[in-house]
Protein backbone atom coordinates (compact mmCIF):
# COMPACT_ATOMS: atom_id res chain seq x y z
CA UNK A 1 0.00 0.00 0.00
CA UNK A 2 1.17 3.24 -0.95
CA UNK A 3 2.51 5.77 2.06
CA UNK A 4 0.25 8.53 2.45
CA UNK A 5 2.38 11.96 3.04
CA UNK A 6 1.27 14.98 4.62
CA UNK A 7 -0.06 18.23 2.12
CA UNK A 8 -0.53 21.60 2.59
CA UNK A 9 -3.58 22.96 3.87
CA UNK A 10 -5.81 22.55 6.97
CA UNK A 11 -4.86 19.45 9.58
CA UNK A 12 -8.01 18.15 11.64
CA UNK A 13 -7.50 17.35 15.34
CA UNK A 14 -10.03 14.89 17.21
CA UNK A 15 -10.78 14.95 20.65
CA UNK A 16 -11.51 11.28 22.30
CA UNK A 17 -12.94 13.01 24.62
CA UNK A 18 -15.98 14.56 21.48
CA UNK A 19 -19.10 11.93 22.31
CA UNK A 20 -18.46 9.49 19.16
CA UNK A 21 -20.99 9.49 16.97
CA UNK A 22 -20.83 13.14 16.55
CA UNK A 23 -17.40 12.66 16.19
CA UNK A 24 -17.26 10.05 13.92
CA UNK A 25 -20.22 12.04 12.26
CA UNK A 26 -18.31 15.27 11.93
CA UNK A 27 -15.65 13.32 10.22
CA UNK A 28 -18.09 11.98 7.51
CA UNK A 29 -18.92 15.55 6.62
CA UNK A 30 -15.13 15.89 5.45
CA UNK A 31 -14.13 12.81 4.26
CA UNK A 32 -13.48 13.06 0.85
CA UNK A 33 -12.81 17.14 1.36
CA UNK A 34 -8.90 17.88 0.99
CA UNK A 35 -7.16 17.44 4.41
CA UNK A 36 -3.51 17.62 5.19
CA UNK A 37 -4.07 14.99 8.30
CA UNK A 38 -6.38 13.37 11.23
CA UNK A 39 -5.35 13.32 14.31
CA UNK A 40 -6.16 11.33 17.36
CA UNK A 41 -5.59 13.77 20.44
CA UNK A 42 -4.41 11.90 23.73
CA UNK A 43 -6.52 14.42 25.41
CA UNK A 44 -5.69 13.27 29.03
CA UNK A 45 -9.36 13.52 30.14
CA UNK A 46 -10.18 10.60 28.16
CA UNK A 47 -9.22 7.10 26.88
CA UNK A 48 -8.61 6.58 23.22
CA UNK A 49 -10.79 3.37 22.32
CA UNK A 50 -9.98 0.55 19.73
CA UNK A 51 -13.20 1.18 18.27
CA UNK A 52 -12.74 4.88 17.60
CA UNK A 53 -9.32 4.27 16.08
CA UNK A 54 -10.58 1.61 14.08
CA UNK A 55 -13.77 3.84 13.08
CA UNK A 56 -11.59 6.43 11.68
CA UNK A 57 -9.23 4.15 9.61
CA UNK A 58 -12.31 3.12 8.06
CA UNK A 59 -13.55 6.16 6.94
CA UNK A 60 -10.62 7.36 5.76
CA UNK A 61 -8.93 4.02 4.64
CA UNK A 62 -9.54 4.84 0.51
CA UNK A 63 -8.63 8.60 1.00
CA UNK A 64 -5.26 10.28 0.76
CA UNK A 65 -5.49 11.65 4.70
CA UNK A 66 -3.27 10.05 6.90
CA UNK A 67 -4.44 8.83 10.15
CA UNK A 68 -1.60 9.93 13.06
CA UNK A 69 -1.89 9.67 16.86
CA UNK A 70 -0.63 11.85 19.30
CA UNK A 71 2.45 10.89 20.99
CA UNK A 72 1.21 6.93 22.07
CA UNK A 73 3.49 5.12 18.71
CA UNK A 74 2.87 2.22 20.18
CA UNK A 75 -0.86 2.20 18.60
CA UNK A 76 1.40 1.68 15.33
CA UNK A 77 1.88 -1.70 16.09
CA UNK A 78 -1.51 -2.70 16.86
CA UNK A 79 -3.14 -0.26 14.05
CA UNK A 80 -2.85 0.72 10.89
CA UNK A 81 -2.02 3.96 10.99
CA UNK A 82 0.04 6.23 9.20
CA UNK A 83 2.39 8.22 11.80
CA UNK A 84 2.65 9.64 15.36
CA UNK A 85 2.86 13.47 16.66
CA UNK A 86 4.78 13.96 19.15
CA UNK A 87 4.29 16.74 21.92
CA UNK A 88 7.77 16.46 22.88
CA UNK A 89 11.04 16.18 21.39
CA UNK A 90 11.52 11.96 21.38
CA UNK A 91 15.19 11.35 22.34
CA UNK A 92 14.96 7.49 22.12
CA UNK A 93 13.20 7.65 18.55
CA UNK A 94 15.77 5.03 17.04
CA UNK A 95 14.38 3.01 19.49
CA UNK A 96 10.96 3.54 18.62
CA UNK A 97 11.89 3.09 14.82
CA UNK A 98 13.31 -0.26 15.32
CA UNK A 99 10.12 -1.34 17.31
CA UNK A 100 7.84 -0.10 14.64
CA UNK A 101 9.59 -1.58 11.73
CA UNK A 102 8.35 0.43 9.27
CA UNK A 103 7.80 3.93 7.76
CA UNK A 104 5.44 6.27 9.52
CA UNK A 105 5.02 9.75 9.48
CA UNK A 106 6.69 11.89 12.26
CA UNK A 107 5.44 15.15 13.34
CA UNK A 108 6.53 17.29 16.47
CA UNK A 109 5.03 20.52 17.81
CA UNK A 110 7.32 23.41 18.95
CA UNK A 111 7.50 26.70 20.56
CA UNK A 112 9.74 29.73 20.82
CA UNK A 113 12.69 27.71 20.80
CA UNK A 114 14.43 26.36 18.09
CA UNK A 115 17.48 24.73 19.75
CA UNK A 116 16.43 21.24 18.88
CA UNK A 117 15.84 22.00 15.00
CA UNK A 118 19.03 20.59 13.58
CA UNK A 119 18.76 17.36 15.41
CA UNK A 120 14.77 16.74 14.36
CA UNK A 121 15.93 17.65 10.72
CA UNK A 122 18.46 14.58 10.86
CA UNK A 123 15.97 12.50 12.23
CA UNK A 124 13.69 13.20 8.93
CA UNK A 125 10.84 14.54 10.68
CA UNK A 126 8.10 15.22 7.90
CA UNK A 127 6.56 18.24 9.76
CA UNK A 128 6.81 20.66 12.43
CA UNK A 129 3.87 21.86 14.59
CA UNK A 130 4.27 25.61 15.94
CA UNK A 131 1.80 26.13 19.34
CA UNK A 132 -0.24 28.00 20.21
CA UNK A 133 0.08 31.02 18.15
CA UNK A 134 -3.21 32.68 19.54
CA UNK A 135 -4.69 31.53 22.95
CA UNK A 136 -6.99 29.02 22.18
CA UNK A 137 -8.67 26.46 25.26
CA UNK A 138 -7.74 23.25 23.60
CA UNK A 139 -3.68 24.52 23.38
CA UNK A 140 -3.67 25.48 27.23
CA UNK A 141 -0.89 23.52 27.80
CA UNK A 142 0.94 25.46 25.22
CA UNK A 143 2.95 28.51 25.50
CA UNK A 144 1.87 31.58 23.11
CA UNK A 145 4.87 31.19 20.04
CA UNK A 146 6.67 34.47 18.92
CA UNK A 147 5.59 34.88 15.31
CA UNK A 148 9.19 35.76 14.71
CA UNK A 149 10.25 32.68 16.12
CA UNK A 150 8.11 30.96 13.15
CA UNK A 151 10.03 33.05 10.28
CA UNK A 152 12.72 32.35 12.04
CA UNK A 153 12.19 28.64 11.77
CA UNK A 154 11.23 28.48 8.06
CA UNK A 155 14.22 30.10 7.05
CA UNK A 156 16.31 27.41 8.76
CA UNK A 157 14.69 24.73 7.41
CA UNK A 158 12.81 23.05 4.61
CA UNK A 159 10.53 20.93 6.91
CA UNK A 160 6.67 21.82 6.31
CA UNK A 161 5.27 23.88 9.09
CA UNK A 162 1.56 23.57 10.79
CA UNK A 163 0.58 26.39 12.87
CA UNK A 164 -2.19 25.73 15.87
CA UNK A 165 -3.95 27.10 18.56
CA UNK A 166 -6.77 29.82 18.39
CA UNK A 167 -7.08 30.01 14.56
CA UNK A 168 -9.87 31.05 12.93
CA UNK A 169 -10.61 32.15 9.41
CA UNK A 170 -11.24 35.71 10.78
CA UNK A 171 -7.47 36.07 12.68
CA UNK A 172 -5.74 33.93 9.66
CA UNK A 173 -4.64 37.42 7.77
CA UNK A 174 -2.82 38.61 10.74
CA UNK A 175 -0.11 35.20 9.78
CA UNK A 176 0.12 36.41 6.21
CA UNK A 177 3.49 37.60 6.29
CA UNK A 178 4.76 34.25 7.56
CA UNK A 179 6.29 31.48 6.00
CA UNK A 180 4.26 28.13 6.37
CA UNK A 181 2.41 25.23 4.93
CA UNK A 182 -0.83 24.72 7.10
CA UNK A 183 -2.72 25.19 9.72
CA UNK A 184 -4.01 23.08 12.62
CA UNK A 185 -7.55 22.68 14.10
CA UNK A 186 -10.18 21.38 16.62
CA UNK A 187 -12.88 22.96 17.53
CA UNK A 188 -13.15 25.45 14.44
CA UNK A 189 -14.48 22.44 12.60
CA UNK A 190 -14.97 19.32 15.40
CA UNK A 191 -17.28 21.42 16.98
CA UNK A 192 -18.92 23.59 13.97
CA UNK A 193 -22.55 23.21 13.03
CA UNK A 194 -21.58 22.33 9.09
CA UNK A 195 -17.72 21.11 9.33
CA UNK A 196 -17.37 21.11 5.78
CA UNK A 197 -18.29 24.58 5.34
CA UNK A 198 -16.18 25.41 8.13
CA UNK A 199 -13.24 23.68 6.45
CA UNK A 200 -14.03 25.50 3.05
CA UNK A 201 -13.47 28.75 4.85
CA UNK A 202 -10.26 27.90 6.20
CA UNK A 203 -8.87 26.42 2.79
CA UNK A 204 -10.40 29.64 1.68
CA UNK A 205 -8.22 31.80 3.73
CA UNK A 206 -4.98 30.11 3.12
CA UNK A 207 -5.48 30.36 -0.31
Amino acid sequence: MKRKTIHKGVYVVVDPEMEQNRLIGQLKKIRGKPISAIQIWNNPNAKITSHLIEAILALFKNTDTPILINNEWEYLNKYDLDGVHFDEFPTDLEQINKKVKREFIKGITLTNDLEKLAEIQAMGFDYLSFCSVFPSATSNSCDLVDLKTIQDCSEQTNIPIFLSGGITPTNLNQLRHLNYDGIAIVSGIMKATDPEKALENYLNELN
